[in-house]
C-alpha cells in the first residue's frame, strides 16, 4: 500500500483549542517540517490567536512504515494514549481525528532546541545527564517512555535542561517499565552496564550519583514524609521478623503485607514482559509464524496474570466470609479484616491490567476513541470538588448604600459568594 502525503492534499488545517474551544487555523508546508517518525510527521506552526509557536504532528493511522506495520486499531489506541499523556504533561493544545482520511492531528507546545543526537561532543555528556533527568521526571509523573533514544530528547542550551518528546509507545509507569526505560536509554547511547569496562563503570556511577542526588533533594524537601515512610518500612520488616511469639497478630499482618507486595511486583514483571512481546506480535512486518509465537507468549503471560488475580479474589472471598460469620460470634477478627484491607491495592492494579487488555483486544476502534475522547475532555474541563452554587438571597448580609461614605471592605466582601 502506498503511503499518501496528507499535507499535500490537506494543507489547510483547523484544530479546536482544548482549553476554550477556539478554532486555530494553520497552513502546512514542507518548509516548516521539523521531521518524520515511524507513523507521522511534525511541523512548526504559528497562529495569531496563540502567542507561542506550536508543533503540529500528523499521524497516519494506516500504520505502515519502514520498520513497523501496526493495525488501525492498535495505532489508534497508541495515538490517543499519546494525546492523554501530552495532556497530563501540560503540552497538549488540541487535536483532531480525521476519521474519513484515517489521520489524527495533534497540536502541542513547541520546545526549542536541538535533539540530543544533533549535539556537539563537547556538550553531549551534559546533555545525556539532562536527558536522564528528564526521563526520571517522566517516571515521577507516572509515565514510562518505552522508547528513550537520542532523537526523543530535546536539549535547551539556555536552561541546561532536556525535555522528552514522542510518547507514541509510552505506558503507565511501574517499576519494571522504569528499569526497561533505563536499560534502553543506555543501550541506545552505546553505553553499557558492564562493571568490567570503563564506559560501563562511568554509566553506572552517573546513575548512582543522580539517584543519590535525587534522594537527597527529596529528603530535604519532604522531611516529614521521608521519616514517616522510613519508619513504616522499618516497622513492617521488624514486625515480620519478630514472629508471633513476640508481637502476635501484628507479625502475621506484616508478613501478609510483604507477600502482597511481592505478588504485585511479580504481576508488574509479567506485565512488562507482555509489553515486550506484544509490540513484536502487533508488528505486521514480521512473518506470521513469528507473530503467532509472540502472541502465544503474551497469552501465557495473561494466563499467569489470571491465576494471580484468581488467587487474590479467592483469598478475599475467604477472608470476607470469615469476617462476616465470626464477627457475630467471637468478635471482629483483626487478622482477616486487615488482610481484606491490604488486598485492595493489588486488586485495583489487577482491574487496571484487565481493563487495558480489554481495550487492546476486545473493544472496537469506535469505543476506544470514544473512551479516550471523554477522558481527555474531562481532564481539560475538570469539575470542582464542590459543586458551583449561587446564593438565592443575600438580604441578611447585603449592605445598603448610605450618604456617609463608601461601603466598608469587609461588608462588600460578603455581598456575594465566590464560586469554588
Amino acid at each position: 500500500m502506498r503511503k499518501t502525503n496528507y499535507v499535500s492534499i490537506h494543507p489547510n488545517i483547523a484544530i479546536p483549542r482544548l482549553s476554550d474551544g477556539q478554532i486555530l487555523h494553520f497552513h502546512l508546508t514542507n518548509r516548516t517540517k521539523l521531521g518524520s517518525g515511524s507513523f507521522g510527521s511534525a511541523y512548526l506552526v504559528n497562529n495569531i490567536h496563540h502567542r507561542q509557536s506550536m508543533v503540529c504532528k500528523i499521524v497516519n493511522l494506516e500504520g505502515i512504515s519502514k520498520n513497523f506495520h501496526f493495525s488501525h486499531h492498535h495505532l489508534l489506541r497508541l495515538t490517543y494514549r499519546e494525546i492523554a499523556y501530552l495532556q497530563k504533561l501540560d503540552m497538549l493544545v488540541g487535536y483532531h481525528h480525521d476519521v474519513r482520511n484515517q489521520h489524527i492531528i495533534i497540536l502541542m507546545k513547541y520546545l526549542p532546541g536541538p535533539t540530543e543526537c544533533d549535539l556537539n561532543k563537547d556538550v553531549l555528556h551534559k546533555a545525556e545527564y539532562a536527558s536522564f533527568a528528564a526521563l526520571r521526571q517522566l517516571h515521577r509523573k507516572g509515565i514510562a517512555h518505552m522508547d528513550p533514544h537520542e532523537s526523543n530528547f530535546i536539549y535547551d542550551y539556555a536552561l541546561d535542561k532536556a525535555h522528552a518528546v514522542d510518547f507514541g509507545l509510552a505506558q503507565d509507569y511501574q517499576r519494571f517499565r522504569g528499569l526497561r526505560d533505563m536499560y534502553i536509554f543506555l543501550k541506545k547511547r552505546n553505553n553499557s552496564c558492564n562493571l568490567l569496562t570503563e564506559r560501563g563503570l562511568d554509566s553506572i556511577s552517573s546513575m548512582v550519583y543522580f539517584y543519590c542526588l535525587e534522594l537527597k533533594n527529596y529528603i530535604l524537601t519532604h522531611r516529614f514524609e521521608s521519616a514517616k515512610t522510613l519508619f513504616c518500612y522499618a516497622a513492617v520488616v521488624i514486625a515480620a521478623l519478630s514472629g508471633t511469639s513476640v508481637i502476635g497478630v501484628a507479625s502475621l499482618i506484616a508478613e501478609h503485607l510483604i507477600c502482597i507486595e511481592l505478588l504485585q511486583m511479580l504481576s508488574e514483571l509479567l506485565e512488562a514482559y507482555q509489553d515486550h512481546f506484544e509490540l513484536r506480535a502487533w508488528n505486521e512486518h514480521h512473518h506470521t509464524l513469528y507473530r503467532g509465537y509472540y502472541y502465544f507468549l503474551s497469552g501465557i503471560l495473561m494466563m499467569m496474570q489470571g491465576l494471580l488475580t484468581a488467587l487474590q479474589i479467592s483469598e478475599l472471598i475467604v477472608n470476607t466470609q470469615t469476617v462476616f460469620w465470626q464477627g457475630f460470634i467471637n468478635g471482629l477478627p483483626v487478622l482477616e479484616l486487615s488482610q481484606i484491607l491490604l488486598s485492595i491495592k493489588p486488586l485495583v492494579h489487577a482491574c487496571q491490567y484487565w481493563q487495558s487488555n480489554a481495550e487492546k483486544y476486545f473493544l472496537s476502534t469506535k469505543d476506544v476513541a470514544k473512551n479516550y475522547q471523554q477522558t481527555i475532555l474531562q481532564a481539560a474541563h475538570p469539575k470542582p470538588f464542590l459543586p458551583l452554587f449561587q446564593s438565592t438571597s443575600h438580604t441578611s448580609i447585603r449592605p445598603t448604600l448610605t450618604t456617609n461614605g463608601p461601603l466598608s471592605p469587609q461588608i462588600s466582601h460578603l455581598s456575594g459568594i465566590t464560586p469554588f
